[in-house]
């Protein structure tokens, strides 16, 4: 994978920060697009500190927190908590009116590199439903969450809802769905129902001390742990 950023971003900021300012500008920019994820006057996206090193295979999660309290100690970024369960602590991001502007200043001189990550980007997930081979559920499997990698049958989903709760089933789902995305799927999960019901057993996305976050891209798609 290539990493991209704006020199004038690396000679304000860094070379690393401005390439995770460039990534934080993607995604925001996806978000405004699509009208999504719009609190207190401005377009925000979020994700974890695991999660980054996951996407930069290159910085641990010490380095991740450095950069993030040094790009908000730099008016460069604003970290919030819009998260609907409460014991959820995935920081979302903005970016501040100076990041902006050097950014939307490229994008007016060089509209083909405004943002270089679109070339790389996959194409949106099929969404046409898997018709499910097991008998016993007789029903197809529909996409869930926001980038549809996550399949469900009705049955499945309604099942997982009064198993876990409407709010943790959404949750999971969103968190699953999203670590799908970012890897592509980098496990080629397919069981979701079985993916799902251990993440919420094990919490995966919840920073406490009983959380497993940082092993969901560690298991196949049986549960088996990946070394």
């Amino acid at each position: 994978m290539d990493y991209t950023f704006s020199v004038e971003l690396a000679e304000k900021y860094g070379v690393e920060e401005a390439v995770l300012l460039n990534h934080l500008y993607f995604w925001i920019q996806k978000n405004a697009a699509n009208g999504k994820h719009f609190h207190d006057g401005r377009y925000w996206t979020y994700n974890s500190a695991q999660a980054f090193t996951l996407i930069f295979p290159f910085w641990n999660r010490q380095k991740v927190d450095r950069m993030i309290q040094s790009l908000r100690g730099q008016d460069a970024i604003l970290v919030g908590n819009f998260n609907e369960v409460g014991r959820d602590r995935t920081r979302w991001f903005a970016l501040s009116e100076t990041v902006l502007s050097i950014v939307e200043k490229r994008t007016i001189h060089c509209p083909e590199l405004s943002n270089p990550l679109l070339k790389s980007e996959q194409p949106l997930p099929d969404n046409k439903p898997d018709i499910n081979t097991d008998k016993s559920l007789s029903a197809l499997r529909l996409p869930r969450g926001e980038y549809g990698y996550v399949k469900l049958a009705d049955e499945e989903y309604k099942q997982l809802t009064a198993d876990l709760g409407q709010i943790e089933a959404e949750r999971i789902i969103s968190y699953i769905d999203e670590s799908a995305a970012m890897t592509e799927n980098k496990n080629k999960w397919k069981n979701w129902n079985l993916v799902l019901r251990k993440a919420a057993r094990e919490k995966w996305g919840m920073k406490d001390k009983h959380s497993q976050e940082g092993r969901i891209l560690e298991l196949d798609e049986k549960g088996r742990l990946i070394t």
